[in-house]
Order: C-alpha cells, then structure tokens, then sequence
C-alpha cells in the first residue's frame, strides 16, 4: 500500500499536500459541533503528519534491527508500521 508521497499539511479544513494550484486533497475534516473544534483540529494535525511517521517508524526499526537483530519483530512500532502500510 502506498500512500501520497509529499508533505501533507492542515490547511483548516482540507488535509494537502503540495502547493497552491498544484495542491491535491487528501481529505476533508469536518467539524459536527462547536464543542469538537479542538479535537477535530488535533487529528487533523495527527493526520497531516502521517507520512512522517511512518517514515520515522521506517528508520528507528532499520536502526533497531541493526543492533538487536530479528529480536525486534515482536515491538509495538512493527504493530503500528504494519496497521499502517497493509
């Protein structure tokens, strides 16, 4: 599974990525009630910086592999690498 490369970012109501007339959305929060605006703008904020997470969960397990081995396949961040790219 791949997703779309680039930065993704939270314009305040779409999830995007590149620049102006070349921006392509991603996805659109949308806000229910009044009482939910923080929440809906913290998870758009998680959502906008999925690709770079999964990009430090790429490296930190290339980096652990190296030096505890096959050991590590076991480890909450392979789980999550996995919900992620599957």
């Amino acid at each position: 599974m791949k997703h779309t490369k680039g930065t993704w970012k939270f314009n305040g109501r779409d999830i995007v990525v590149g620049q102006n007339i070349g921006q392509q959305r991603i996805c659109t929060i949308i806000e229910h009630r009044d009482e939910f605006k923080e929440e809906d703008e913290a998870n758009a904020k998680l959502i906008a910086a999925a690709p770079d997470l999964l990009s430090a969960c790429e490296y930190t397990i290339e980096k652990l592999r190296a030096i505890k081995g096959k050991t590590f396949n076991n480890s909450p961040i392979i789980f999550a690498m996995l919900k992620a790219t599957q």
